[in-house]
């Protein structure tokens, strides 16, 4: 019996996967993401190149103006085939594409992978030789919405609202927290700040003029571990996270692109 759900469940899937495509943009409804990308590259100028890592079913990406979009995801959830000529699909891992694909120059990346403060950090350093000075990189769930979702994965999560007594609304946000702490930690002239009243907050990093060159020689290492999360209930942004507004971060941006 479970066996067949399970087939069944892959079947509508696939149908699912084949129905859904990227709408223009002009018609996407987007996202808090897509938005706030938008309204920052009318403060930097047009976007050349926007890179994404863990698409899904695109609806950030598709609202993204830019001149080319570049997708990574190891399992689009959408009709890869119907795509405007401008928008680059890779259905491989984000360390496959780094590996064998040379991406040029890239003014805004969002990282929304695998939700693991590790492999967050390794995209993160990977991007770097793709970077200049007026680049930016947005990464995604780095505040756990409540304990459950602060662990190591979705299953765990899920199942540890069950234990609790407590409705699952299926979010998983997992350990994307340490990667904050580490690339705070290994790369100390980055100006960043965390966008507190997003419904999902993320954290924007810039000023990478110091670190494009030579970037292929930073260690790749995670070690630290921010237990913090563990153990706040409700979970709020630390301080060395720079929480900050939409609006007063936008201000931000655009003092610092008016001076550079």
């Amino acid at each position: 019996m479970w066996e067949t759900v399970k087939i069944c469940d892959m079947v509508l899937g696939s149908r699912l996967r084949n129905i859904r495509i990227l709408m223009p943009t002009w018609m996407a409804q987007g996202t808090d993401v897509s938005a706030l990308i938008n309204d920052i590259s009318s403060i930097r100028g047009p976007l050349e190149r926007y890179l994404e890592i863990g698409v899904e079913y695109g609806k950030t990406l598709e609202a993204v103006k830019a001149n080319y979009r570049v997708a990574i995801d190891p399992h689009f959830r959408f009709n890869r085939y119907l795509k405007h000529r401008r928008t680059q699909l890779f259905e491989v891992k984000s360390d496959d594409y780094f590996q064998n694909y040379w991406p040029q120059k890239i003014d805004i990346a969002f990282i929304d992978g695998l939700h693991t403060g590790e492999q967050t950090y390794f995209d993160f350093v990977n991007l770097l030789p793709y970077l200049s000075e007026d680049s930016l990189v947005i990464v995604d769930d780095v505040i756990p919405s409540d304990i459950h979702s602060s662990l190591p994965t979705a299953e765990e999560a899920y199942a540890s609202r069950t234990s609790a007594g407590i409705i699952n609304d299926f979010k998983w946000h997992g350990d994307v927290y340490n990667a904050i702490t580490a690339i705070n930690s290994q790369f100390p002239t980055l100006k960043y700040f965390t966008i507190s009243d997003l419904e999902n907050p993320v954290t924007i990093f810039y000023n990478f003029n110091a670190y494009t060159k030579n970037s292929k020689n930073f260690f790749y290492s995670v070690n630290i571990n921010n237990s913090k999360f563990l153990k706040d209930d409700p979970i709020t942004i630390p301080k060395n996270f720079n929480p900050i507004s939409r609006d007063n971060f936008l201000r931000e941006i655009f003092k610092y692109f008016k001076n550079s």
